[in-house]
């Protein structure tokens, strides 16, 4: 007798799916401590008391201590830990020896705070965690706790290798997928700025902006263009080459807490910079009250509270090592150092082609709720940020635009930017604050 293989179902798919799922959830929460004990002192003054590692400053050597852990070759591990210091400014390290090289953290705050969590995949059977404070920073020293590997949170998100799926089913505050065939002026300006450098750049102009195939394309121009799209500078007149120039939007509606969401494909290039981010400003002058509170200094004082998503990054605050392996997560409150964090987080492959989804999640507080800002790239938790969280209501740009220097140099002629979508959420927490900007207009195309 003829036997017949039974196709499963679709509903028996999604149960053995769900399933797997389970399994897969259940093993990524696996976790290694790496106890005091296991520290190792191969350099300068080190001590150890319970689970935390001092390092104490030294102007001719710098102080570090080694972990040697046993891990399954190409297995992906995330490594997190806290940092703390005796004077703001130090900056102590926490990093891994993959095999093959060494990726690294640090914090430079006087309390206990997360590093950036590493991603990495093991290249041999053992890998080196170290603690480093480096020579020459002044006196004080750092303390490392909490240090523990373990699996990434499982990558719920895949990326795709086409966007234009139509994603705004569901309930969202805000949505577009970009499914028309221009950019809806009911929901976005169109940028005309300048930015980032003294004429540095072309900025953005409105030619580098189109919608087709379901999604949003911004262009960037390099070095190598020669067509006829032309720049601009600060002072909004045109440049006389489009070198340099790429293209954004901004939200009409300024949005506060909530859950940013954004599936795009960044543009694959050195040079040029593809951002996801919200941004409010104001000036206050030294009779405001604010210029008083926040000990301005000069003609004014900026109020620049802002979240930043930003593709390349690197490893460190040295511009230098540019990779598509890292992106920038910054907040802002204002444009001083110590107004601003700026972290830089190992989140995998962003210009392998594929579209990707970006998200931060964005509390102001109150409620029961702490301040923060949570990052997440497919789905991967990358870091919490609880320093410098802004409060101020602002609108949500996207674009792709040209670094002076950070980020690589433009030698392409163009490239693209792709956004398949953006969503979001509010939350509408109490201290979400709806100020007035300064120059709520400033280089948006219709704007009154």
């Amino acid at each position: 007798m003829l036997k017949i293989k039974k196709i499963p179902s679709i509903s028996e798919k999604i149960l053995i799916l769900l399933i797997l799922l389970i399994l897969l959830i259940t093993m990524s929460f696996v976790t290694i401590k790496a106890s005091a004990s296991e520290w190792v002192n191969t350099s300068g003054n080190t001590t150890q008391t319970g689970d935390i590692l001092e390092l104490v400053s030294d102007f001719t050597t710098t102080a570090r201590a080694e972990i040697v852990l046993d891990v399954v070759p190409g297995n992906t591990y995330t490594l997190y830990g806290k940092v703390k210091n005796s004077v703001s400014g130090l900056k102590t390290y926490i990093g891994v020896n993959n095999g093959t090289e060494n990726i690294e953290h640090y914090r430079d705050k006087t309390s206990y705070r997360d590093i950036a969590p590493i991603h990495f995949t093991a290249q041999g059977d053992t890998i080196i965690v170290y603690g480093s404070l480096w020579k020459q920073q002044g006196d004080g020293f750092g303390s490392i706790s909490k240090v523990t590997l373990g699996q990434p949170v499982l990558t719920l998100l895949a990326s795709g290798e086409t966007g234009g799926n139509g994603n705004c089913e569901g309930t969202y505050t805000f949505c577009d997928d970009f499914d028309d065939t221009s950019v809806d002026a009911n929901k976005w300006y169109v940028l005309r700025k300048q930015w980032g450098g003294n004429n540095a750049n072309g900025g953005v102009v409105e030619d580098n902006v189109s919608v087709s195939g379901g999604n949003l394309n911004l262009a960037g121009l390099g070095n190598y263009y020669d067509g006829s799209v032309t720049g601009i500078n600060k002072d909004g007149s045109s440049r006389a080459d489009g070198k340099k120039t790429g293209g954004g939007i901004a939200t009409k509606e300024y949005l506060g807490s909530g859950i940013y969401e954004v599936r795009m494909k960044a543009l694959p290039d050195f040079g040029a910079v593809s951002t996801i981010w919200t941004f409010h400003y104001q000036e206050y002058y030294p009779a405001d009250q604010e210029y008083i509170d926040n000990n301005g200094t000069g003609t004014y004082w900026a109020s620049n509270h802002e979240i930043d998503i930003e593709i390349p990054g690197r490893p460190a605050a040295a511009h230098e090592n540019f990779s598509f392996d890292y992106l920038l997560a910054n907040v802002w409150q204002g444009e001083r150092e110590n107004e601003y964090d700026a972290n830089y987080l190992n989140s995998g492959d962003n210009a392998d082609g594929l579209f990707h989804d970006y998200k931060f999640i964005w509390h102001t507080g109150g409620n029961g709720e702490t301040p923060r800002v949570e990052f997440y790239r497919d789905g991967l938790y990358l870091f919490t940020e609880t320093d410098y969280v802004p409060t101020k209501k602002g609108r949500l740009w996207l674009a792709v635009w040209f670094a002076n220097g950070w980020a690589g140099d433009a030698d392409f002629d163009t490239d693209t930017m792709a956004v398949d979508y953006f969503r979001f959420t509010a939350f509408n927490e109490p201290n979400d604050d709806d100020a007035p900007e300064s120059f709520p207009c400033d280089g948006l195309i219709g704007c009154q």
